[in-house]
């Protein structure tokens, strides 16, 4: 139960919309004009071999490597390797083996990178994106699953 809760929350934490509101009034200068994006650290440059690495890895059940690439926070928040497996059996159930990727990209989404791998799967009627959040370190701080119909928004 407890691995489960935990899957639940790291899923929940990549796929969760963001709000934010101002208190700036709207006679404020600043409230017309818009607001800048923050930007983000550079990613090493072999972050996109280290990003198929870790998909590879969560497509062929490599828990433990998967595990041992996470960062600290992320580590105690997924609690041990088997959220791994768990996260490899749901999509193998749901969508059976990766037969060829569509699409590979980078977006940002709530203020971190992610690299999106969207692919035909065996038992799927639509592409699914793994979604990898990758800091500029090259661990891991997340892992998301979703049909591509269903992908979460991205940051502007």
């Amino acid at each position: 139960m407890r691995r489960q809760l935990a899957l639940l929350v790291a899923l929940a934490a990549l796929a969760a919309p963001v709000s934010v509101s101002t208190a700036q009034s709207a006679t404020s200068p600043a409230a017309a004009a818009p607001a800048a994006h923050a930007r983000l650290a550079q990613l090493s440059p072999d972050s996109l071999e280290r990003a198929r690495r870790y998909a590879t890895w969560l497509l062929t059940a490599r828990s433990d490597s998967l595990y041992a690439s996470l960062d600290s926070t992320s580590r105690r928040q997924f609690g041990s390797v088997s959220v791994f497996d768990e996260i490899a059996a749901d999509l193998a159930i749901r969508a059976g083996a990766e037969e060829h990727v569509i699409e590979e990209r980078w977006v940002n989404r709530l203020g971190k990178r992610q690299y999106w791998r969207t692919s035909k799967y065996s038992g799927a009627d639509e592409p699914m994106i793994v979604r990898l959040v990758i800091l500029p370190t090259g661990e891991l701080a997340g892992v998301g699953l979703n049909p591509r119909s269903q992908a979460p928004p991205t940051d502007p």
